[in-house]
């Protein structure tokens, strides 16, 4: 493949991966605004529903967003094997992208991908076990209003 092609490829790759990074926090952000927005704890079988679900869906992203970035770090490596060809010594994409390699930024973003997901998993996981309907812990925050007719 030509080093254009391997840029490209590697740039569609990362496009994915963002769109997974969207659609994970999309969906936690959903999950904390449903548990608050209940006002009341879910009962036992709603949280096994949504603790199956919720397991689904984080295994089917983190898998998704590990192939991708195992086809990046692929892509990546033939990249970094035209850093010494003498069409691409100057070439500053090249040069960056062979830098960020070898420093090892590729073990750290596969770290930050398991680590995120499972403190993410451990969180839904807690706040759906532990959930409290608000008004049972001291107070409420919607207040009751009375209407004067008159």
């Amino acid at each position: 493949m030509t080093l254009y092609e391997l840029l490209d490829l590697n740039m569609s790759t990362g496009g994915r991966i963002d769109v997974q990074i969207s659609i994970f926090i999309t969906v936690h952000l959903a999950i904390f605004g449903g548990i608050i927005y209940v006002d009341r704890p879910l009962r036992h079988n709603e949280k096994i529903a949504s603790l199956v679900i919720y397991s689904l869906f984080a295994f089917v992203n983190y898998s998704i967003m590990k192939i991708q970035l195992n086809i990046s770090l692929s892509l990546v490596s033939q990249i970094v094997q035209f850093e010494s060809n003498p069409c691409c010594i100057e070439n500053a994409t090249v040069q960056y992208i062979a830098k960020k390699f070898n420093s090892g930024s590729y073990i750290v973003k596969e770290i930050l991908l398991s680590v995120g997901h499972l403190v993410f998993y451990f969180m839904v996981l807690l706040s759906v076990l532990f959930d409290k309907a608000i008004s049972k812990l001291g107070g409420t925050t919607k207040k009751k209003v009375q209407y004067i007719e008159g």
